[in-house]
């Protein structure tokens, strides 16, 4: 028997070395990849599924049309050396593999059906390499009928039974093939008359649906099976209601919720030009046509459509044929989006080159496509993983409410956000508020498998011109507090609702209960210093309604999208906080708590408050944080030991800051005013009461503080 082996690696060189244009080779769009499978060995009959491990299996009627031809791909895009799985060269005027159709089960065990022309009539067969080898066999025969062109077979399976349907050329009868497992043999039942050449099947839990057109009456019709009846044939659109009449073009797929959907084409009018619609069934019946694709001219028209679904999202292809122009294209329908929406996913470069027989499965991750194309060339198509995202709205005024959606054909595993205001976001949509007026950058990071895309956008909310461009603040109160070592200081802690501060915990010797903490994102540096590595946030952290020198120190507990980590090259080790001072920036002891959900936590130690900023730097900071407690045990218990360190002058908020810090209360751990001061305490002392008596004398106090400033110089040392 001779054997059509084919060298594919050599053909895939041979194609992406040679111009497009020379060849004739299809010109496939950003969101799409093409693998050329066959070449000149084979007709536009063919066959593409998906099977296990998404690798595409495909069918194709040898050049010859003598004999029927299988491959698997090893890889994407690699098929294995084509197998014969039916000939009949060996019988004089008999010819095969003319529309072939393929179902592939669970274990990637394949059935094909196809049609037979010989001397003697129509046949139908079967291939399947069900016992771990190819066999094939008639299932059908329709007596002196010959093979019209155009003619396809459509296959199911249900279960464990093989359902083939398909349409005499001659009596225009559509018959159902299946196997009786009681005689031992495959029969045939006509189950419509006055069918089409192209009709559908699809199975799903409780029986088949067929839809087929009906030639005279001009209606496309759909058939139930509920074994072991069919059912009357029942129309669900009226080819002459506003069309020119039914197509020949039709595919049936059943979503997850039980329900068809079905993609057909219409005729514009006896002149010509084809239009394509998508029909639903629901809980209340069948739904309006929804029109797809129009084209209205006598030399365009739709050689074919196909659909899958995925759940109960619709994916489907059509070919548009244009004979007289280059305009013939290969074409993606899908309504992930909640509406159906189509693309494009080819062009073909040279007017002799049209798009066949295309076919769409989705038993993985992604649709996978194959189609014919030209003269004996075959191609399986996926999408290329190329996300992208919409805004809405794109701009307005603030306080502005603004929704991002991924749109991509391949679902993205992750997707992060970062919406330029201080606020991240994860997911395939999500949304923000833009409380001030400016111009926002919205990245976004998706990822699918190895493969990680940044998309960025910009956002515009407007405001009135008078007013400051400044965020606002986030202020919270204490979620709660607790005395703390021994007695001798409160600890209060202040949950936050915004990123990346989720939480800010201090200790004092006093904390009034109308102690607040802020915390804003800045836009920008507060001054014309930069802090080592990378930046990621810039922060400005105040207390208001305690004083300096109640406060001992506190615990920032912040997160950060582990996306983002990734996106800039670092690793999750390498994040830390740092604080601005007299000196400059440093790095304050900083510790990774735990990764939950997409972001990562950490918390760290500041012995004041000021301006800060979130940073990515391959030279660790300090991993350990004091303990507070026991700093104060030490301090009450030396307190004597120690020479008080005077309080610092009150001294104006940062000259040269881009966003100015805010009015009141902030604290600072530095007495010197420098060229960009640091902003200090700028609220009065409180009235001293029975219940915020400090537990020490004043010099005591200053000792705690100046303690614990020196235990933090010797820990970055």
């Amino acid at each position: 028997m001779k054997k059509y082996g084919i060298l594919v690696g050599i053909l895939l060189v041979f194609a992406l070395v040679m111009p497009t244009a020379a060849i004739g080779l299809p010109t496939f769009d950003s969101n799409w990849s093409g693998d050329q499978v066959y070449d000149n060995d084979i007709t536009n009959w063919q066959a593409v599924r998906t099977g296990t491990g998404d690798l595409a299996h495909v069918v194709a009627q040898n050049a010859t049309g003598q004999i029927l031809i299988y491959g698997k791909e090893t890889s994407p895009g690699v098929l294995s050396i084509p197998v014969e799985i039916a000939d009949r060269s060996s019988e004089p005027g008999t010819t095969l593999g003319y529309g072939p159709a393929m179902a592939v089960n669970a274990t990637d065990v394949v059935y094909v059906s196809y049609f037979i022309n010989t001397t003697a009539g129509l046949e139908v067969g079967l291939a399947s390499n069900e016992g771990g080898s190819w066999t094939n066999e008639t299932v059908a025969a329709f007596s002196g009928v010959a093979y019209v062109d155009g003619y396809r077979t459509a296959i199911t399976l249900d279960g464990l039974d093989v359902h083939i349907i398909c349409t005499n050329p001659v009596t225009d009868a559509l018959v159902a093939i299946a196997y009786n497992e009681t005689a031992s043999s495959w029969e045939n039942n006509t189950i419509a008359n006055d069918a089409g050449p192209v009709s559908s099947v699809a199975s799903s839990a409780g029986g088949l649906w067929v839809s087929y057109d009906e030639r005279v009456g001009d209606n496309l019709m759909l058939v139930r099976y509920e074994a072991p009846v069919w059912y009357v044939p029942s129309p669900i659109y009226d080819g002459n209601d506003v069309d020119g009449g039914i197509g020949t073009q039709n595919a049936i797929a059943i979503g997850s919720d039980g329900y068809p959907r079905v993609l057909f084409t219409t005729k514009i009018s006896e002149d010509g030009g084809d239009r394509l619609y998508l029909m639903e069934e629901t809980s209340s019946g069948w739904g309006p046509a929804t029109l797809l694709d129009e084209r209205e001219t006598d030399v365009t028209y739709f050689t074919g459509v196909d659909l899958a679904m995925d759940g109960n999202t619709v994916h489907g292809v059509y070919a548009v044929s244009m004979m007289t122009s280059t305009d013939s294209t290969l074409r993606y329908l899908t309504d992930n989006s909640g509406a159906p929406e189509t693309s494009l996913i080819a062009n073909a470069s040279d007017a002799a080159y049209l798009f066949a027989y295309p076919a769409i499965s989705y038993t993985g991750a992604v649709p996978l496509i194959g189609t014919g194309y030209g003269n004996f060339v075959g191609y399986i198509i996926r999408p290329v993983f190329n996300p992208a995202f919409t805004t809405d709205p794109s701009s307005g005024v603030a306080p502005l409410t603004v929704t991002v959606t991924v749109y991509s054909i391949i679902n993205p595993s992750s997707v992060m956000w970062d919406f330029d205001n201080g606020n991240t976001g994860t997911g395939m949509t999500d949304s923000t508020v833009y409380s001030s007026p400016g111009t926002y950058t919205i990245t976004m990071t998706a990822t699918y498998g190895v493969t990680e895309v940044i998309t960025q956008k910009t956002v515009t909310a407007t405001g009135d011109t008078g007013s400051s461009d400044r965020p606002e603040a986030e202020i919270q109160r204490a979620s709660s507090t607790e005395s703390a070592a021994a007695g001798n200081a409160t600890r209060a802690s202040f949950n936050l609702s915004s990123d990346p501060v989720k939480n800010i915990e201090i200790l004092g010797y006093v904390v009034p209960e109308d102690t607040t903490a802020s915390v804003l994102t800045l836009k920008g540096p507060p001054d014309d210093t930069v802090p080592p590595g990378q930046v990621w946030r810039y922060l400005e952290m105040s207390l208001t309604g305690i004083t300096k020198k109640d406060v001992l120190g506190a615990y920032v507990s912040f997160r950060i999208p582990e996306q983002v980590i990734s996106s800039y090259g670092y690793s999750l080790e390498d994040v830390t906080l740092v604080h601005l001072t007299d000196n400059g920036w440093e790095r304050l002891p900083t510790v990774f708590e735990k990764k939950e959900g997409a972001y990562v936590y950490y918390r760290a130690y500041t012995p004041g408050f000021s301006y800060f900023a979130i940073i990515f730097d391959e030279k660790a900071s300090i991993r350990d944080l004091p303990e507070l407690e026991q700093v104060i045990e030490e301090n009450t218990s030396s307190a004597d030991e120690h020479t008080p360190t005077p309080a610092p002058e009150e001294t104006p908020a940062g000259a040269n800051a881009t966003a100015e810090p805010t009015a009141t209360g902030n604290l600072t751990e530095t007495a010197t005013p420098t060229k960009t001061p640091i902003p200090s305490v700028t609220v009065p002392l409180p009235e001293v009461t029975p219940t915020q008596e400090s537990p020490a004398p004043l010099a005591g106090l200053l000792a705690g503080v100046a303690a614990c400033a020196a235990w933090c110089v010797r820990r970055r040392e």
